[in-house]
């Protein structure tokens, strides 16, 4: 579950090497339980949610409400913190630190 698209489609390009096709997502945009509940309903079979919302005071407050709603389901809960403000602030970060890494590569 991610606040917006870009965020959700910036996590996938963060960890593009791992298995992320096997799973589903969701963009919430913004921070309503709606789009998650739907979800839900429609996939009985989700056992496993892993919220992925922004590392600020919405996010963070977000991210309780939906873990509350999650497990009131019976389903497990998890939750993962970009390190910038949100997942795309992560991914940009990353291209920088490449760029200049093979920057300095080119100079030695």
């Amino acid at each position: 579950m991610f606040e917006a698209p870009i965020n959700m489609l910036s996590l996938i390009s963060i960890y593009h090497d791992s298995d992320w096709a096997k799973h589903s997502y969701v963009a919430l945009c913004g921070t309503s339980s709606q789009p998650l509940l739907g979800m839900l309903e429609r996939h009985p079979n989700i056992e496993n949610v892993l919220l992925c919302l922004d590392n600020d005071q919405a996010g963070q407050l977000a991210t309780r409400r939906l873990a509350a709603v999650v497990r009131e389901r019976g389903l497990a809960v998890d939750a993962r913190v970009p390190i910038n403000k949100d997942w795309n602030e992560d991914l940009c970060a990353n291209f920088q630190q490449t760029e200049e890494q093979q920057f300095e590569q080119k100079l030695s």
